[in-house]
């Protein structure tokens, strides 16, 4: 079964047990159809990145090709897809859930990931997860938990935010796979970069990373989501 399929399924599962036209209109609201469109969009981008993965290896894993792009380009865009993608899934994630606990505050807007535990380049973390209720603080406990948050967390805010803070590699040879890519920076900022000790993870790590991160954390999403209780029926 899809994760797409799987999702639709867990969520119809809450907001319409009775598989019947809903019964009342304070069951047809907008805030389950929200709750649809945005676990849909998160396993949207859970295929995105696998089909990500695929592409990327076949464009970098052997010799470079001569297809009129630049090389480092094509990193660079790969990169972004998969870092704003899996950061995305799992903002999707937690706008979801602030919806189906009732915990959702922010107006005018959706949650993230973020609201609840940020981390700066200087590695100082802001952590509000006590407004979170269970079952939903147990999923968000496993992002923080997961080394490859941070790792793709920290690429993200390069790309997009600013430009990363990156290495790269030189041969008098043609390039090809996966090791002639750039490399990033992520451990926390301390001062100047020349102050920062450096983590290093390369680009086909970081989709990888990203590709794994948004698969774990959608799918453990939607087996919470499975275990909820049912609505009585009014």
């Amino acid at each position: 079964m899809s994760i797409q399929i799987r999702a639709i399924a867990a969520v119809g599962r809450i907001t319409n047990p009775w598989n019947e036209p809903l019964p009342t209109p304070e069951f047809v609201t907008a805030q389950a159809a929200a709750i649809g469109h945005l676990v849909l969009a998160a396993c949207r981008g859970v295929e995105s990145l696998k089909y990500l993965a695929k592409i990327d290896d076949e464009r970098f894993g052997g010799r470079y090709p001569e297809d009129g792009f630049n090389n480092d380009s094509v990193d660079d865009g790969h990169v972004r897809w998969a870092v704003a993608s899996a950061i995305s899934t799992l903002d999707q994630c937690i706008a979801a859930a602030s919806r189906f606990g009732k915990f959702r505050t922010c107006k005018g807007g959706e949650h993230s990931v973020r609201d609840f535990y940020g981390v700066w380049d200087s590695g100082k973390i802001n952590d509000d997860r006590k407004l979170i209720p269970e079952p939903w603080l147990a999923w968000f406990d496993g992002i923080v938990a997961d080394p490859r948050y941070l790792c793709v967390l920290r690429v993200r805010n390069c790309l997009i935010h600013s430009d990363a803070r990156r290495g790269s590699y030189a041969s008098t040879e043609p390039p090809a796979g996966h090791d002639m890519r750039f490399r990033y920076m992520v451990a926390p900022r301390a001062g100047t970069m020349l102050d920062t000790p450096v983590a290093d993870v390369r680009s086909r790590e970081v989709i990888e990373f990203a590709c794994a991160l948004a698969s774990t954390h959608v799918l453990r999403f939607i087996e919470t989501i499975e275990q909820l209780p049912l609505l009585a029926r009014p």
